[in-house]
């Protein structure tokens, strides 16, 4: 077969879309983000590119990388479907036991870290995520920032960081061995530009302890709060991770199941109130709504930059 990451504009995003052709539900929303112009394309050409070189430009690899996309979403649906019927939110208790689903190589390996990452180019709401850190974040990402990703999943936004400036000191954090595997994959084939100055970390972050070092003038927190059982706890030790004039990248969802979520929001305003109880001012925010629900039960996605207050 020939190479797909060939010299075509858009070879690999129409080889994607070639694959979900016959998922409706999947291919739908691509297609209306194709409808926006050349510049999605771009876009999304750019970070397939990126996991096509992280796959050793293997075609095969990134076939079945789109394949565990269309996975994870029939997954998704069917969680969400339960959730609005039932009241549960997570995958069951087989997949949420202790260690089984972040060392699962295809739940975790290949589904949930595969379909993150295509999820932001894929998924209307993921994208525009991924637009407002771009605008909100990145902008004040400067030269000597410790920074640090808590739940870094396949690194997209901590590597973003660490493509921005110069010189960052960069922290990638995350209780999967198989998630820091795919972001050293994805920061060998498109490197920071301070590369001896990323590293990477195994450790719960509510163990973090910043007397061994600084604070970190930014954190991203994105998509962490819903999956801790005690969410105000991971806010209290988020705000110890900060100076007083540190920023955090926060988001999270309301009435959202996913494989291993441990809570569920039912508004934006519990949301806001919960940041607010713990310490925090919103500098700015936005909210995108994904999915309509029944009864008003929208999954809404909010994103926003955070202050300590």
């Amino acid at each position: 077969m020939e190479n797909a990451g060939g010299n075509g504009d858009h070879d690999l995003l129409d080889r994607a879309r070639a694959v979900v052709a016959d998922y409706g539900f999947a291919a739908d929303p691509i297609e209306v983000l194709c409808a926006t112009g050349p510049d999605y394309y771009k876009r999304a050409e750019h970070h397939l590119r990126r996991l096509h070189r992280a796959l050793d430009g293997d075609d095969a690899r990134f076939d079945d990388a789109i394949e565990a996309f269309v996975e994870m979403t029939v997954d998704v649906m069917r969680m969400q479907d339960r959730y609005y019927r039932t009241g549960q939110f997570d995958g069951g208790p087989d997949l949420v036991s202790e260690d089984g689903l972040y060392s699962d190589e295809d739940v975790m390996g290949r589904r949930y870290l595969f379909g993150l990452y295509l999820a932001q180019i894929f998924w209307p709401n993921h994208l525009e995520k991924l637009v407002y850190f771009e605008n909100e974040v990145l902008p004040f990402v400067t030269d000597g920032m410790r920074v640090l990703e808590v739940g870094v999943g396949p690194g997209t936004y901590a590597l973003a960081v660490g493509r921005a400036a110069e010189r960052v000191e960069l922290t990638l954090n995350d209780i999967s061995p198989l998630s820091l595997d795919l972001a050293r994959r994805m920061a060998a084939v498109d490197p920071v530009r301070h590369p001896a100055g990323v590293h990477y970390s195994e450790t719960d972050f509510l163990q973090f302890d910043t007397t061994i070092g600084e604070p970190y003038d930014l954190v991203l927190f994105s998509e962490v709060v819903e999956h801790l059982a005690n969410p105000a706890a991971g806010l209290d030790a988020l705000a110890r991770l900060l100076p007083p004039d540190g920023r955090v990248f926060f988001s999270t969802v309301t009435n959202a199941a996913f494989y291993d979520h441990a809570i569920v929001f039912d508004s934006i305003d519990e949301i806001e109130d919960l940041v607010r109880h713990h310490g925090f001012e919103v500098s700015s925010s936005h909210t995108i709504l994904a999915v309509p629900g029944p009864d008003g039960r929208d999954v809404i996605d909010y994103v926003a930059v955070l202050r300590p207050s």
